[in-house]
């Protein structure tokens, strides 16, 4: 059907975002986003003139799909956990340097600032070094090479001390070899450290959060602070944290329900 608007209508918009949506096609307020609306709405109003529907847009959608900016798996993901930031979470995502061997995707960064956001922890530095090492995150994270995890240790061979058999110096050794060497042993020393604080911070910021929930009655409350989740014989402050906020989540769905069968 020809046009008979200049501009777009609020229907033509509407069915836009549903076939985005249905193509993967980037629709947010991006450059690439921006890009892909500027650059369908000439098409329709000036190229080929006709009323953007979503018949119309199927069939030019052959024609024009090398134009346009598609999304990348999880990227849609991304970009709403990261608008659900605050500027100080955004600013801490952006400046962590990661793990070494953790690949810059957005799978990663789904798999990490979902599970900082399920327990309630605010995204920063150290929550996100916690976040790597923790199981339920680990089988959702891509690495490279540069992380793959050393061979088990076959124990019938000698234990070797590290040192190879020309000693701790290595004599033939390049001086370049050797600066790369003691640097990355640094950085691991660095980052084990950095792990432990992290671990450190959050489990603190856990227990402070835990021991502050509260239901709408004293009874809630009471049967909330009973809830512990340990782990060997030490109380695991986030699991608890979790444990204590499905128990608040229950009271208030309960509360909800209440309301419509009265």
């Amino acid at each position: 059907m020809p046009r008979t608007s200049a501009t777009l209508t609020t229907e033509e918009v509407s069915v836009y975002e549903a076939f985005c949506a249905k193509h993967g096609i980037i629709d947010s307020h991006t450059q690439d986003g921006v890009a892909n609306a500027e650059f369908i709405q000439n098409y329709f109003l000036n190229t080929w003139k006709e009323t953007m529907s979503e018949k119309n847009l199927e069939t030019c959608f052959p024609l024009i799909s090398s134009h346009l900016k598609f999304y990348a798996p999880h990227q849609r993901e991304f970009e709403k956990l990261h608008a659900s930031l605050n500027a100080e979470e955004q600013t801490s995502f952006k400046e962590w340097k990661g793990t070494r061997g953790l690949k810059d995707t957005y799978q990663n960064a789904v798999a990490l600032l979902s599970w900082i956001k399920a327990h309630g922890f605010r995204v920063s530095k150290e929550n996100l070094q916690l976040a790597v090492g923790q199981n339920r995150v680990q089988p959702f994270l891509e690495w490279d090479e540069s992380a793959t995890p050393p061979r088990p240790e076959d124990v019938r061979q000698h234990k070797s001390d590290g040192t190879g058999f020309l000693g701790k110096t290595g004599v033939n050794e390049p001086h370049w070899k050797r600066v790369q060497r003691e640097r990355e042993e640094r950085d691991a020393a660095n980052q084990r450290s950095s792990g432990a604080s992290a671990a450190s911070v959050t489990v603190r910021e856990a227990k402070q959060k835990a021991e502050s929930i509260q239901g709408l009655t004293h009874a809630e409350t009471d049967q909330i602070g009973k809830i512990f989740v340990t782990a060997g014989t030490e109380i695991d402050w986030v699991q608890t944290l979790a444990a204590r906020l499905q128990m608040q989540r229950q009271f208030e769905k309960h509360r909800a329900v209440s309301r419509f069968t009265r």
